[in-house]
């Protein structure tokens, strides 16, 4: 006899396991984009000079102009996973970021709503509309350090003060990956508002 408890049990731990492996499955693509290997090139030379460039010496256009390059770090971690596997190992990193963060939001949704199933909804649909964005390119570290930020921000065994600053740590390292971490002033002001919002002292007495 089939027990109707236990396969529900299993089906809810399988759900997320099956769509991690199929995000996982879609992001090992191949290579689509022609960027990359500009960004490959920027990491090459930093890798081999040991510094970040503060100059552009692919663009003959602002030959020795100074040039703020704020995806250096995006840029060398792509060029060390050329190193270890060539595109090959280019096309993993991106799989792997992107995996990553959609394990993230799928704990983070499955936390909020307390059922895997609306959790593996949120995620599937979230995945559907990143689908165009899927790209060796340094914003795919966006989605993984926004969700990390916020998985950070809902932690409540840190106080408001260590949860601020270890966000702020992360975003400074977000910075040097992708522009995409000026949202973070925005989160921290949302929930600084929203504990103020649900604070017991800003509360009418009864």
């Amino acid at each position: 006899m089939i027990d109707a408890t236990s396969t529900s049990v299993s089906a809810r731990r399988l759900l997320p396991l099956a769509i991690l492996t199929l995000i996982a499955l879609d992001s090992f693509r191949p290579i689509a984009n022609y960027d990359i290997h500009w960004h490959l090139a920027a990491g090459r030379i930093m890798l081999d000079r040991g510094e970040v460039l503060t100059t552009d010496p692919l663009t003959w256009t602002i030959e020795g102009q100074r040039w703020v390059n704020h995806e250096w770090l995006a840029q060398v971690l792509f060029a060390l996973a050329e190193r270890a596997g060539g595109l090959t190992g280019v096309r993993l990193l991106t799989c792997l970021v992107i995996t990553l963060s959609f394990l993230i939001l799928y704990a983070l949704a499955a936390r909020r709503s307390r059922d895997p199933w609306i959790a593996g909804a949120v995620v599937s649909l979230a995945f559907v509309l990143y689908l165009f964005r899927i790209q060796e390119r340094p914003h795919i570290w966006t989605p993984f350090l926004f969700f990390s930020v916020y998985a950070i921000l809902l932690r409540e065994d840190l106080s408001p003060f260590r949860k601020s600053a270890v966000a702020v740590v992360v975003a400074a390292v977000w910075a040097n990956l992708h522009a995409g971490a000026l949202v973070t002033p925005l989160l921290l002001g949302a929930f600084a508002l929203g504990s103020l919002r649900v604070s017991p002292s800003t509360r009418p007495a009864a």
